[in-house]
């Protein structure tokens, strides 16, 4: 079975070219491939009294196997305990 890598590399850098080519031609100044909204600094959404917005779709899809009480295991030990190791 070929490979068709070195095909697939020539029509991106093709593609490139093209398109670096018309910005040139268009007098635009090449952004490297993101739009001025995403160059702009992403603030999360807030409620009015300024806390952040934590309204959405909220699902206990995940809470399957979430244990109610501390497994015994862990019984008495403290952050304090717990090394990084």
């Amino acid at each position: 079975m070929r490979t068709r890598l070195p095909a697939t590399v020539a029509a991106v850098a093709a593609v490139s070219l093209a398109a670096s080519a018309a910005a040139a031609q268009s007098g635009r100044p090449q952004t490297g491939g993101r739009s001025t909204i995403a160059q702009a600094r992403y603030s999360p959404p807030r409620t009015p009294w300024g806390d952040p917005d934590l309204s959405g779709n909220l699902t206990n899809l995940y809470e399957l196997d979430t244990p109610f009480e501390r497994p015994e295991s862990f019984a008495g030990r403290t952050l304090n305990d717990i090394a990084p190791e």
